[in-house]
């Protein structure tokens, strides 16, 4: 089948066969003074002398080590082949934190260690702890060593127990992908590990893609893969943890871009939980599931599979495409590394130094959407990054509450490190949102504390640690806190979890015990820490009262950092020089900001150019810098042509040259547009309020408005509101239109040129008798939506709505809410009618005239539409896309491009339709390769269903009656419409 569908070199291993052998090491037995048997004659297990009868597990014997005698038992396995595979344990006398069981693998070109820790072990009844151990041989290992060590300190070990398989035994979990990697890229991958397992991290040097190819579910995909993880554990185990692009129209499982590693890497089957969890409270999290890996024929066993950042992610969770920022860790990883390698500790300003950066870099500077949302994004992580206090105006704080508890309620939080979080930012609401990810529930074993409690505990914290400060502080949030944690400690909500999950969960564990036998997911423990945590409850708001009375700004609770003179050898590039293109108006050349993070002096010598790399330009005006606690540590300067890297010396290392990649952002600084259009009082003006309540005045109003969220919106009978210049309201509270069917209420755009309305995270909205003529969307600055009327996240009811002569791309947008409308009338809009995205709701009686685009378009939406007529569509009469179901009834449709589309994955049924005059009737399609084939049913319609009016795509399927129509082949969808 590959050969067939692929003619490229794959180089497929074959199986050794070889017996597989079991030894174990009791301590019992010692030979000549010096080894111990085992129960193979031809293995012999070293370091006898350290015999003793102190205390055993089993039998009279354990082996007794020290100070003086760190190092006990030992075994060689020799002749070992790539893709054997070695399951090791040993127990230990608990007590002794630093014992550990060791693999050294060796081979002629590459060497490395894969050990167990401590503290992620149980404790037996007997006071007894056991250490697991497994791996998989690379392809250049000959030889493994295996033994215990003590750390120095007095300490047991008994019953070494080590397990050689030709190979991973096969388990009987469903899901699984093949990887084949050609020789070259597998030397160029091998060099690579080899490289990065000499050390502690894993660098950028070491995650260069190399090209392969993937096989799911019979389809064989062209791909790019490289490593992936921070520390070398993720190559130790032997099962590699890799970054995987799927190119061309293809994906897996929904995904584009996804990494495997090692499930044990994040905990097993606990860190599923926690992205399961996150899914059912709307937190935006990523993927995470399991596969079994092959590769080039060699089975690698199970692997977790983890979705990368991509709009695939947001998209699924019902959220627009906007840009996903993070902060650049790469100079904490190189002081780290630093640090080591040479066994030392450096206090450098690698958080103060990191800049905000964003995932798909190029794809970003090549959308004005997207790059907007990441300067605006920028904006508010560079104010997060500096305690800005008032944080309710960044995040959704709901959103950050639930962010908090999933750690809480499952014991992790390492997502909670400054350089594990990522944010997405959203184009609509302009806010931020954490994606919760790496989260490693139970990493810290037994302990259980809130996550807050642990931050109260440490008051004087590094600025990097002190992120959360701006929430603990902030009263809303504590609200939104302690209503969750009611809620999700509650016993019924952990039973909810674990019930819907059980089956999957049984699957899971299963295929991990065939490779670690002795692993046991414990449900109990999650309802254990929930009891735990409601318990202690009154405690943490003790705590937190008493944090919010002492401290008002993270001046107080920042610990100040002392730097340093360093030796004179230490430059990390990650910090030391930042650059950044700046706005430089209508004045010729390119302004320049630079900013130095190095403890000694810089001088900036040269540069190279965006569009002439690899030539270095000297400049003939040196910039010198300052260290970066003094001032003077950055200026602007002007160049006439823009660069990609400066460089520089620094006055510790003047024998060498360094460079600066040149950011090709500006530098963030200021406020986001949303957050200055909410300091304006001027709707004041526009009318009566009183306490929360405003009710709106006939007013021509030639501004953007901004309702704060406390207000409510009231528009009476009878009021007739025209934007003009821009004008245009911004709801935050609720809207009310009280208007009836004699005396409506209007709002009109007398120029055509207006903001529209828009309605935001609001208590609910309720329109009765609403007419809108000629408005356009909202369009402040930067922040732009796409509907003359807009809502997003709010309960919505509608009855008797007229829109005409609409601007912009959509009449009417809900996203996210729920709706119920009836008697909505849309005419002579620019382009689309009613468009809802990720939305429920019913939509009744309704009439749509003369569009530019589409009459109705769903996205990701399940909507029950009844008694619609729609004349004249420019596009699609109806369209659903992105996994919506549509339920139409007495549908008709007079004059469209076509008359009804579904497309990925929608499911449409469809009673009582006539269509007429539409150059395609019916269309199924598939159109982006993360969704799956489309299906439309259609019964009782008076139309003709001749094959040329239908078009079906390869996978899809339409059936009209009792007639089936299957696609044979993959349609070319913009082919289709080219001569629309």
């Amino acid at each position: 089948m590959i050969s067939c569908s692929k003619q490229k070199q794959v180089e497929k291993t074959p199986f050794q066969y070889a017996e597989d052998e079991f030894i174990l090491c009791d301590a019992e037995t010692v030979e000549n003074d010096s080894v111990f048997q085992t129960s193979l004659e031809k293995y012999k297990c070293s370091n006898a002398w350290n015999q003793s009868n102190d205390l055993a597990k089993s039998g009279d014997y354990s082996v007794k080590l020290d100070s003086q005698n760190q190092y006990g038992f030992g075994v060689k396995l020799e002749n070992l082949r790539a893709g054997n595979f070695i399951r090791a344990s040993v127990w230990q006398l608990a007590g002794d934190y630093n014992g550990t069981l060791i693999v050294a693998l060796k081979g002629e070109n590459s060497s490395y260690v894969s050990r167990t820790y401590y503290g992620k072990l149980n404790v037996e009844e007997d006071g007894w702890m056991k250490h697991n151990l497994s791996l998989i041989v690379n392809p250049g290992i000959s030889e493994a060593e295996i033994y215990v060590f003590s750390g120095g300190k007095t300490t047991y070990f008994d019953d070494l127990q080590i397990e050689r398989f030709n190979q991973i035994p096969e388990n009987n979990y469903s899901e699984s992908l093949e990887l084949f990697i050609n020789p070259k890229a597998k030397t160029k991958l091998l060099n690579s590990i080899n490289d990065a397992a000499t050390g502690p991290v894993i660098l950028d040097k070491h995650k260069d893609y190399v090209k392969a190819q993937l096989l799911s579910e019979g389809k064989l995909s062209d791909i790019k893969l490289k490593l992936k993880g921070d520390w070398t554990d993720h190559l130790t185990s032997g099962k590699i943890s890799c970054r995987i692009k799927i190119k061309g129209n293809s994906a897996y499982h929904q995904k584009k871009t996804f990494s495997i590693h090692h499930a044990s890497t994040r905990n097993y089957i606990d860190e599923w939980i926690a992205h399961k969890i996150a899914e059912q409270e709307d937190v935006l999290t990523t993927t995470y599931e399991f596969t079994n890996v092959h590769v080039n024929g060699l089975n690698y066993g199970l692997y977790a599979v983890e979705e990368h950042f991509e709009k695939q992610l947001l998209e699924s969770r019902n959220r627009r495409e906007g840009p996903i920022l993070k902060f650049d860790e790469t100079g904490m990883w190189e002081m780290i590394y630093q640090q080591m390698k040479e066994g030392t500790t450096y206090n450098l300003p690698y958080f103060e130094a990191c800049k905000v950066g964003v995932f798909k870099e190029k794809k970003v500077k090549g959308s004005a959407s997207l790059l907007n949302g990441y300067l605006q994004g920028a904006k508010l992580l560079q104010l997060f990054k500096h305690g800005f206090i008032n944080v309710g105006e960044i995040f959704d704080l709901e959103q950050m509450a639930k962010f908090h508890l999933i750690q809480d309620i499952t014991a992790g939080s390492h997502a909670s490190e400054w350089h594990n979080r990522r944010f997405y930012f959203n184009p609509v609401t302009q806010k931020l949102e954490h994606i919760l990810y790496d989260v490693m529930p139970f990493d810290n074993g037994t302990a259980r504390e809130f996550l807050h409690q642990r931050q109260f505990a440490e008051i004087r914290r590094t600025a990097e640690g002190s992120l959360d400060l701006p929430f603990i502080l902030n009263e809303e949030y504590q609200a939104f806190y302690l209503y969750h944690l009611d809620r999700m400690t509650a016993p019924a909500y952990w039973d909810s979890v674990y019930t819907q999950n059980k089956n999957e969960i049984s699957e899971i564990e299963a295929a991990i015990q065939i490779e670690e036998p002795d692993y046991n997911f414990d449900p109990e423990r999650y309802s254990e820490l929930a009891s735990f945590l409601r318990a202690t409850k009154s405690s943490l708001i003790s705590q937190w009262e008493e944090v919010q009375t002492q401290y008002s700004s993270k001046e107080q609770w920042v610990k100040e950092k002392d730097f340093i003179q360093l030796p004179d050898s230490l430059v990390l590039a990650g910090v030391s020089l930042n650059a950044y293109v700046m706005s430089n108006g209508t004045k010729p050349g390119y302004l320049i900001k630079v900013e130095n993070y190095h403890y000694d002096e810089i001088e900036i010598c040269g540069y190279e150019r965006e569009n002439w790399k690899g030539h270095a330009e000297e400049m003939q005006t040196k910039i010198n810098l300052l260290p970066f606690w003094v001032d003077g540590n950055e200026t602007e300067f002007i160049l006439d042509f823009k660069p990609n890297k400066l460089f520089f010396k620094v006055k510790n290392r003047s024998d060498r040259y360094f460079e600066c990649k040149v950011s090709p952002f500006e530098k963030p600084k200021g406020i986001s547009d949303r957050m200055e259009l909410e300091t304006r009082e001027s709707w004041k003006q526009y009318c009566n309020y009183n306490s929360n309540r405003a009710v709106l005045k006939s007013e021509t109003i030639n501004e953007l408005i901004c309702f704060p969220k406390e207000i409510d919106v009231v528009m009476p009978a009878g009021t007739k509101i025209d934007f003009v210049e821009g004008g245009g309201m911004v709801i935050l509270g609720s809207f009310m239109v009280e208007g009836t069917s004699s005396n409506p209420a209007e709002v009109i755009s007398s120029d055509s040129i207006s903001t529209g309305i828009t309605v935001l995270n609001a208590k609910f909205v309720d329109v009765n008798h609403l007419k809108i003529d000629a408005l356009s969307n909202l369009k402040y600055k930067s922040w732009e939506l796409t509907g003359a009327f807009s809502v997003y996240e709010t309960p919505t009811k509608i009855s008797n709505l007229t829109i005409t002569a609409a601007q912009c791309e959509d009449a009417l947008n809900i996203i996210r809410s729920n709706f119920d409308i009836e008697f909505l009338s849309i005419s002579r809009c620019a382009s689309d009618a009613f468009d809802a995205d990720f939305c429920t709701g019913t939509l009744s009686n309704a009439s749509f005239k003369n569009t530019g685009n589409d009459c109705i378009d769903f996205s990701g939406s399940t909507v029950i539409i009844k008694n619609v007529e729609i004349i004249n569509s420019g596009d699609k009469g109806i369209s659903g896309g992105e996994r919506s179901t549509l339920d139409l009834y007495n549908i008709l449709i007079m004059g469209a491009v076509t008359g009804i589309a579904a497309k990925d994955q929608t499911v449409i049924h469809a009673n009582r339709v006539r269509i007429k005059n539409a150059e395609y009737n019916l269309m199924a399609f598939q159109k982006k390769a993360e969704y799956g084939p489309a299906f439309l049913y259609v019964v009782d319609d008076d139309f003709s269903h001749t094959k040329d009016k239908i078009v079906v795509d390869v996978g899809s399927e339409i059936k009209v009656n009792q007639l089936l129509f299957k696609g044979e082949s993959k349609i070319d969808v913009e082919k289709l419409y080219e001569r629309f």
